[in-house]
């Protein structure tokens, strides 16, 4: 088995797998390709940020020329979500000299982000070069938590049985939420009901933490 690693080829590691056949039999062979050649490594510092609403930050790309590599990089920055944070950078267009680094500047807002987790994905294309990053952002800021207790319960055909769902603060939240419930059972969720005992939607407001039960049945077979 010969193999070759043509000019244009990306430097990196790829996997080989030969196989063998005879009747029933098969076996594989693995074999690991490193190839060499002008590269660019990119890195992001710092590349996880916790940030309230409102805040912004900025982190540092860093565009390193391997093994002679040199010419133009394009940068490009994704940040996909409708309510996340968004992005932008000082320069789009790098200029990378061989064995040398250079570097670019990436700033994030969060003035229009909701609480959450996200990940911003930065791309580097450069010849026929194309290398990523990511960086993680968590924002904070007025949010709620729900948990429900017991989280697990076995129900005996024709009983019913509740659970405890809670609502808490976080961050000075302060507001009316929506509550609502569905049942998720195989092929066949006809078989159980759900009911909430208090009222659809709740304030959450300072110093109170509310609780709803979640009451859980399942219909007598008609006769």
């Amino acid at each position: 088995m010969t193999i070759t690693a043509f000019t244009n080829t990306q430097p990196g590691t790829y996997y080989v797998y030969a196989n063998g056949n005879s009747g029933n039999i098969t076996h594989t062979a693995f074999l690991n390709i490193n190839v060499v050649g002008p590269d660019l490594l990119l890195t992001i510092n710092p590349s996880y940020f916790t940030l309230h609403e409102g805040m912004n930050a900025t982190s540092t790309i860093t565009l390193k020329s391997i093994l002679g590599f040199h010419g133009t990089v394009t940068l490009t920055a994704y940040d996909y979500y409708f309510n996340g944070p968004t992005v932008s950078l000082n320069s789009t267009f790098i200029t990378v000299s061989p064995n040398a680094t250079a570097t670019a500047k990436l700033t994030i807002s969060t003035s229009s982000a909701v609480p959450g987790y996200y990940n911003i994905q930065v791309q580097a294309t450069g010849g026929n070069l194309t290398r990523y990053g990511s960086i993680s952002v968590q924002v904070i800021g007025p949010d709620f938590t729900i948990s429900s207790f017991p989280s697990s319960l076995s129900l005996q055909q024709g009983t019913s049985t509740t659970s405890t769902i809670t609502l808490g603060r976080v961050e000075n939240f302060n507001g009316t939420i929506a509550l609502s419930a569905s049942i998720q059972y195989g092929l066949n969720s006809s078989g159980l009901t759900l009911s909430i005992s208090q009222r659809a939607s709740l304030s959450l407001q300072p110093q109170r933490r509310p609780r709803l039960f979640l009451r859980s049945r399942r219909p007598k077979p008609h006769r």
